[in-house]
């Protein structure tokens, strides 16, 4: 994903480039944090007031090469469901960019 990342420089606006990033980082190589409301506070360790957090495992120790399309799918429904449809139509649209340079 690095990798990608890096050639990406000087062919996209720096703030595209930002946006790429985070989301690769958070969704693909993850864990995506995401609060959970689920969780008491006293099972968490969180201060009063600070919200539970429940992490997430991406495809992060997974080799991008060997996904298979069932691995991804249901990625993506993780990501959509817990982020948002437009967020994870970006990051699966980086993981097929990255497939290909891969």
């Amino acid at each position: 994903m690095e990798h990608w990342l890096d050639n990406r420089k000087g062919e996209v606006k720096p703030v595209t480039l930002k946006t790429y990033a985070m989301i690769a980082r958070r969704c693909i190589v993850g864990p995506l944090a995401i609060p959970d409301i689920h969780i008491p506070l006293g099972k968490t360790g969180a201060q009063p007031g600070q919200p539970a957090t429940k992490l997430l495992e991406t495809l992060g120790p997974l080799k991008i090469a060997d996904l298979s399309t069932a691995e991804i799918r249901r990625w993506h429904r993780m990501i959509m469901t817990n982020i948002g449809a437009r967020t994870a139509s970006v990051a699966r649209t980086i993981l097929q960019r990255a497939r290909v340079v891969g």
